[in-house]
């Protein structure tokens, strides 16, 4: 939008990020009680929520509890998918 390129500006030297921002969608059926929760081709967002944190972790967790999301407790299992050639190293992230 200024024209110049953002190495030009010489902003990221000049001033170290030290945050990260996170969006998340809210949905409308966290909206309304009773609402089917199952996501289809005809639903869509409608919104989201921005949430700032030194990490992106922690802003990444953050917004998920700003778009009302339950958020699984460490000890609760949870079910990931993936493709099959993806699995050795979505296992080794979701174990992280």
């Amino acid at each position: 939008m200024l024209g110049k390129k953002l190495h030009d500006l010489i902003l990221l030297e000049s001033f170290p990020i030290r945050h990260v921002a996170v969006k998340a969608p809210t949905f409308s059926f966290m909206r309304l009680h009773g609402a089917d929760p199952i996501l289809g081709v005809e639903m869509s967002s409608t919104g989201e929520v921005a949430c700032i944190n030194q990490n992106f972790a922690g802003a990444y967790i953050k917004a998920l509890i700003a778009s009302n999301l339950n958020i699984p407790k460490p000890e609760k299992p949870v079910l990931i998918t993936v493709r099959e050639e993806d699995r050795d190293y979505a296992v080794a992230i979701a174990r992280s």
